[in-house]
């Protein structure tokens, strides 16, 4: 039996193996039998990253960009943001696995529910890290508001909110396809059908997760 540490490294390499080399790492997790364990740590991991990193935002005085879906006010969304951040990352990655499961079950798709839940925990949430997380922590800390008039709630990396909005744009393309890549490994499709189905999976994913996480 593994101990603690050994469980983490583990999870460590599935995290890192996602990020570099995320065909492999899907194979490996396929054989897991603790694939919803470390995935749901995944989840949880970076759900509590950003509740940090949004709470600090609201406390330097950032805010929702637009005006938000729920009814709460812009400047203070980050921090009722805090209190629904981790399960929004939960509902998202179960809503995902259900809908890739459903359609994978009509198109001969070999992988378990567990399998789509477990590439959808990392392949959504672990690449958040480097282009969504990190760089967005880092405005955060250090207080650089866009000097945008009407934007001040929003943060930027000096570059302009262009390039900001490349940045998240970079990011969803590289969630779709370490997830497609994911799927392909773990329903043994084709990589259409993959593609195909999970398009559908992450359209909704990426739909629910932005109109709750600003």
């Amino acid at each position: 039996m593994m101990d603690t540490n050994e469980r983490f490294r583990k999870f460590v390499a599935y995290a890192w193996g996602t990020l570099i080399r995320p065909g492999s790492t899907f194979e490996r997790l396929q054989n897991e039998p603790g694939a919803v364990a470390y995935g749901s740590f995944a989840v949880l991991l970076v759900g509590a990253l950003y509740t940090g990193s949004q709470y600090i935002g609201y406390l330097n005085g950032f805010g929702a960009c637009w005006q938000p879906f729920l009814p709460f006010p812009a400047e203070k969304y980050y921090f009722y943001q805090t209190f629904f951040t981790i399960p929004v990352f939960w509902l998202t990655t179960l809503v995902y696995a259900a809908v890739v499961q459903y359609f994978s079950s009509f198109f001969g798709g070999k992988g378990k529910f567990e399998h789509s839940m477990a590439v959808a925990a990392f392949g959504f949430h672990v690449t958040m890290l480097p282009l969504m997380f990190l760089p967005e922590t880092i405005y955060f800390i250090f207080n650089i508001h866009a000097p945008m008039p009407g934007l001040e709630l929003c943060g930027t990396l000096g570059l302009g909110l262009a390039a900001d909005n490349i940045r998240l744009g970079l990011a969803v393309l590289w969630q779709l396809v370490v997830v497609t890549i994911g799927l392909q490994k773990v329903q043994k499709f084709s990589w259409s059908k993959a593609l195909l189905i999970g398009l559908i999976g992450a359209i909704i994913y990426e739909a629910v997760f932005w109109t709750y996480i600003r």
